[in-house]
């Protein structure tokens, strides 16, 4: 698909790359687009910073032909800058991130500023040309004003078209302008039908019609992205009865030229094909049976608090006695007691006020003022404990069977899964579980779990 007739065009990530590949690799390239951010090499400290690292580099890499700084190696240079200054703005380690946020200077890949919690992107992106063994610098496009092959803001004309730019080198060593790509024939696009997932994709057979029917989020969503081609784009859906992996490698034999459905990107599959960027996490989860929790009945009394709340109750209570027993001892008539007697009258004092205000044996207004307030206060634990409590007893507790996965592999606990899905060989092959454990299953029924993921 290099020929004439078809466009090529990369995006940053590669274009920024294009100054370290080597002339061979480029003439492969012949005719490719590219875009990438622009980079403010007319500045003084952008030539300062160009100087420098071409020095260094060039000494600890003699062999490396090209010293030039890519965009990412400016990047990281501005990403550097920002965090030192904040930390010389911050005076504690807590105002470094607001700091950071608040950045705003002109970097070596443009203004350096944050919105939203996020940088702000480009203004302006540099378009090229791959020719002859290099690339050609064409011109920029900013959203302000457009296509231009200079960066002068003055003009006021339209550049909304590529037609003010350099003079372009397509595929197949043409200066016409390609119509984009051509499809010899309808392209076949394989759709899994093992999916648990019924809502994602669905694939019926209609026996009457002698047809079958496509249905699903990802199958909406592929028609509608099919409906906005500014091309006639010609495809057929075709159902696929195996794994998912071996839909993968479908495309990988070219028996597919793409596929559509809750296929999960893994490292093994990503070695046969590209995915488009997805739409929701994937990721794995255990899923377990609950089992009623088990409680220990002769302490279940303490479990409406915390071990420092009873500590903290009993404070109170007893130092609720001391005060009431240090007013009350000058109007008692008996004779002077012993030490012991006068501890246990003291907490008696305090125990006792739990449930009475005893105000038929206090002498004093002051103590009978303390008892008051207490009462108040033990009035709400009390409330509180009783509730508490009656919640505890009737609320079902429930706790999973298996709480991680070692327990899954100590217990020899048997583990379901998909047929259709690469949980299987990664239990076996990576987490290291039994295999005469795994027992996998189809898609029927009505089920609604993710076979891809």
């Amino acid at each position: 698909m290099m020929e004439e007739g078809y466009v090529w065009i990369m995006t940053d990530a590669l274009t920024s790359l294009l100054h370290s590949i080597d002339a061979f690799t480029l003439a492969s390239m012949e005719g490719i687009l590219g875009v990438k951010r622009y980079s403010l090499a007319h500045v003084s400290h952008f030539q300062d910073f160009y100087e420098r690292f071409g020095k260094r580099f060039s000494l600890k890499h003699p062999e490396e032909e090209n010293p030039v700084p890519g965009f990412h190696v400016l990047q990281a240079y501005d990403a550097i800058w920002t965090v030192c200054t904040a930390m010389n703005e911050s005076k504690n380690r807590s105002e470094l991130p607001e700091n950071i946020l608040r950045s705003d200077f002109h970097g070596l890949t443009g203004n350096v500023r944050f919105a939203n919690q996020t940088a702000v992107p480009a203004r302006i992106l540099q378009i090229v040309n791959v020719r002859d063994g290099s690339y050609k610098e064409l011109g920029f496009w900013s959203n302000e004003f457009g296509y231009q092959e200079t960066i002068d803001h003055s003009t006021d004309h339209d550049n909304s078209s590529m037609k003010g730019l350099g003079q372009m080198f397509w595929p197949g060593g043409t200066f016409n302008t390609p119509n984009g790509w051509t499809l010899p024939t309808t392209l076949r696009i394989g759709v899994p039908t093992r999916s648990l997932f019924k809502q994602y994709v669905n694939v019926e057979d209609d026996p009457l019609k002698n047809e079958t029917s496509f249905s699903g989020i990802a199958i909406d969503l592929f028609r509608s992205i099919v409906d906005e081609v500014p091309f006639d784009l010609g495809y057929k859906l075709y159902p696929f009865n195996d794994t998912y992996s071996q839909l993968v490698r479908q495309m990988h034999l070219k028996n597919f030229d793409a596929a559509v459905g809750d296929i999960a990107i893994t490292a093994a599959r990503y070695k046969y094909t590209e995915f488009t960027p997805p739409d929701t996490e994937s990721g794995l989860v255990m899923v377990v049976p609950l089992q009623t929790k088990s409680l220990h009945k002769e302490w279940l009394f303490i479990k409406p608090f915390t071990k420092s709340m009873w500590i903290l109750i009993a404070t109170i209570t007893i130092y609720d006695g001391f005060v009431v027993w240090l007013i009350e001892r000058n109007h008692c008539s008996e004779p002077p007691r012993s030490p012991l007697n006068q501890a246990g009258t003291l907490l008696c004092h305090s125990f006792t006020t739990l449930v009475s205000v005893q105000g038929s044996i206090l002498h004093s207004n002051l103590s009978r003022m303390t008892m008051l307030v207490w009462l108040f206060v033990a009035l709400v634990i009390t409330r509180t404990y009783t509730a508490n409590l009656a919640s505890i007893l009737t609320e079902q507790k429930l706790e999973p069977t298996l709480s991680n996965l070692e327990s899954l592999k100590k217990n020899n606990a048997m583990v379901g899964h998909s047929n259709a899905s690469f949980v299987s060989k990664f239990l076996v092959d990576v987490l290291y579980l039994n295999p005469k454990n795994m027992q996998g299953w189809e898609a029927t029924g009505d089920r609604e779990e993710n076979a891809g993921t």
